[in-house]
């Protein structure tokens, strides 16, 4: 086990993404020691590693790489409780892995269904479930947090992505419940539920499918950037939010 030190440690699922990439490099730079969880992209990992290093100045053994694929629910549980085993506590759980599903509710076949709500939803509960030992470590001598990536359309519903909104809004409707069971530890529960941003799981779209969007439907005229959204985060682990929880922030541009 590494020795136990004044860092603060975070998992941050999903960590090869555009999101969880800016969220690791946000955390770095505040003293974090991470935990990256990736399923398939280890070199875009190593490479975050390498980079976190950069803006911390801590070595290698502060930043664990973690390869499980959450839509096998049997690697997920003993996957997860390996490597926690390698660190002390865990201050802060950020649930960011997920899987769209762009397609008319008719085309839906259960084999995807299945992985995406696996993905999605079940394993956002199967992580809080086997972090929460050593959330509640942490919260005893410091603080400890969830937050959770939802999106608006777990919120508004989106045609075409209708298992998605679904499973987002589930996320919410997770961040509400464990708010209320976890608050005497005390574990703070929040979720961000970002607009339109530069990512990955957005590169399907054309750059002018995404101009007509922003126009359409925010009233900033653009989509955010990854880094946008991580702030958000940035901003709910900070004192300045010490009083939120519960709460789905969203982050849209003022989406109408």
């Amino acid at each position: 086990m590494i020795e136990k030190t004044k860092s603060k440690w975070a998992l941050i699922t999903g960590a090869s993404g555009s999101l969880g990439r800016e969220l690791a490099l946000l955390l770095a730079q505040e003293n974090y020691s991470l935990i990256l969880h990736y399923q398939s992209n280890i070199s875009a990992c190593r490479k975050l590693v390498e980079d976190c290093q950069s803006i911390s100045g801590k070595s290698a053994d502060n930043y664990l790489l973690w390869q499980a694929d959450f839509s096998d629910p049997a690697q997920l549980e003993p996957a997860l409780a390996a490597v926690l085993k390698k660190i002390p506590y865990l201050n802060v759980l950020i649930n960011n892995a997920a899987v769209d599903s762009y397609e008319m509710v008719n085309d839906i076949e259960w084999q995807n269904l299945q992985k995406l709500l696996q993905v999605n939803i079940a394993a956002p509960i199967l992580l809080t479930k086997g972090c929460l030992p050593q959330l509640k470590a942490a919260a005893a001598v410091s603080a400890a947090q969830i937050i959770n990536i939802s999106s608006i359309w777990g919120i508004y519903g989106a045609a075409m992505e209708t298992a998605y909104s679904a499973s987002k809004g589930a996320i919410n409707a997770l961040t509400k419940s464990l708010a209320k069971e976890l608050y005497d530890f005390p574990i703070r529960v929040n979720a961000i539920a970002p607009g339109l941003f530069t990512s990955k799981m957005n590169d399907r779209f054309t750059n002018a499918e995404i101009t007509a969007f922003v126009k359409e439907h925010s009233l900033l005229q653009r989509a955010a950037d990854a880094r946008e959204i991580a702030q958000t985060a940035l901003f709910l682990l900070s004192d300045r939010a010490t009083y939120i929880n519960g709460q789905i922030l969203e982050v849209s541009g003022a989406y109408i």
